[in-house]
Order: structure tokens, then sequence, then C-alpha cells
């Protein structure tokens, strides 16, 4: 769900490539935060596994697959002077913000949940 909203709202012409990107993030986040986080750790440790996720959606799926669907879905658009790397490392750079004030807010909500709320839905 959150990839096709994401990629709704994206400007014309990168729609596909921030779908797989937000796509293959939620799936990360939702398989990741139930076999390696909940499984696995207890409060309060729970909320730092939470924000390590965090991070590895933003840095490690999220931005490679972006980056990725921009060469696959929109290779006009990607054949630039920067390399995959290059363009990886600008887009981290300005995700950085986000990623910050997400981990953020989103662990604080999560520490203030009451246990029955903190399981995954499936």
């Amino acid at each position: 769900m959150i990839g096709i909203l994401a990629g709704i709202l994206e400007p014309e012409g990168i729609a596909l490539a921030s779908l797989l990107a937000h796509i293959v993030g939620g799936l990360w986040m939702g398989f990741s935060y139930k076999l390696l986080v909940f499984n696995r750790l207890q409060m309060p440790a729970r909320i730092a596994g939470w924000a390590g996720l965090v991070l590895v959606y933003y840095y490690l799926v999220v931005a490679p697959g972006f980056v990725l669907g921009l060469y696959f879905f929109y290779p006009e658009m990607a054949a630039q002077d920067e390399t995959l790397l290059q363009q990886y490392l600008i887009l981290a750079k300005g995700v950085a913000p986000e990623a910050g004030i997400t981990m953020i807010v989103t662990s604080l909500v999560f520490a203030a949940l009451p246990r029955r709320h903190q399981r995954p839905l499936w």
C-alpha cells in the first residue's frame, strides 16, 4: 500500500521507480520486523531493532531500489554523467533528514504502544 501511495504522488516519469523501491521496502519492513525484531527482541531492545530496520529500509532497500528502478524503467533519465554509486550517494544524502525523522518519530510511537499493539498482524 505504501509503495502504491508513494508512486502516485511522484512527478511524471519516475513513478515506476518509486513503486519498485517502496513496494520492495514495504515487504522488507513487514517480514524483517516479524522475523528479525519481534520474534527475537524484547523491549527496549525492540526499539533499537526497529530503528535499525528503518535505516536499512532507507539506505539498503529504497535508495538503491529507486536508483535501479530509474535505470530499469527510465534509462534515458538515468543515462547521465553520474555512476550508479554516485547517484545512490546523492539520493542517500537527500533522504537523510526523512530517514532520521522517520526513525525518531516512529520509534517514539513504537515505545508508547502497549505490547499487544507491537505484535505483527500476520
